[in-house]
């Protein structure tokens, strides 16, 4: 294959990987506290010659895109919303993860939990557990837990330097090996959800630019396998 190949298909390659990520964002945009996806790309350089280089394009993993979404208020007792760049931690069976989805409940023991059962965090890197009186709980900005006025916990507001550094597991959940500091900036709602901060219109926009891109390199790959196949059949019928 000419170098020109080999450039198409390693875009073609990097185009297919963000169709994937871009269709993921979509599916996800009604999913409470979702938390969209950008690609990033880098130029990689393969060779270089006196009168040209012959560059390569390289996609790197998926990054989580920080921005809040839109503040939704539902009443109750147990739906929480994080704001700024702040995530709720939770204890997993596989360690600490974090989250931005806020719909809570309480498990058989009065914890506090996710949807999938896994324990959310307060400041003290313990299970938060409730009195059963739930109509009577009472959330300050800073998360603090209280009922009639006294404090039962506070959660875990965790804030990361480095979030390229978060894998994402699952739909709602980072992990990542940078220890959290606090984001005492990022005010906690009750009896509010995070909408996902995808937006449908752009993704979508973004989707049909990026397949069209993918078919023009697909054409480009052809294109050029068909001119190297004729042109060894030249220069077959001119040996024969």
């Amino acid at each position: 294959m000419e170098s020109t190949g080999y450039v198409a298909l390693s875009r073609q390659l990097a185009l297919q990987n963000h169709l994937a990520v871009l269709a993921h964002n979509i599916s996800n945009a009604n999913t409470t506290g979702f938390l969209g996806d950008d690609m990033t790309f880098q130029q990689v350089l393969s060779r270089a010659e006196p009168s040209r280089s012959i560059a390569f394009v390289q996609d790197l993993t998926p990054e989580p895109d920080l921005s809040e979404g839109e503040l939704r208020m539902t009443g109750g007792p147990l739906d929480f919303a994080i704001g700024r760049d702040g995530m709720f931690a939770v204890q997993t069976e596989g360690g600490v993860r974090y989250t931005r989805a806020g719909h809570f409940r309480l498990d058989q023991e009065n914890r506090l939990v996710t949807f999938d059962g896994d324990p959310v965090l307060d400041v003290n890197d313990q299970p938060i557990q409730l009195p059963g009186e739930i109509d009577k709980l009472q959330c300050g900005k800073d998360g603090t837990l209280s009922i009639d006025g006294e404090v039962i916990a506070q959660f875990r507001r965790a804030s990361f330097a480095e979030p390229e550094r978060f894998q994402r597991e699952g739909a709602m959940l980072f992990k990542t090996d940078e220890a959290p500091g606090v984001a005492e900036n990022a005010e906690i709602y009750q009896g509010a959800l995070e909408a996902s901060n995808v937006e449908p219109i752009l993704a979508m926009t973004r989707l049909m630019e990026t397949n069209r891109a993918f078919q023009k390199t697909q054409k480009l790959i052809e294109t050029q396998h068909q001119m190297t196949r004729k042109a060894v059949e030249r220069l077959l019928d001119v040996r024969g």
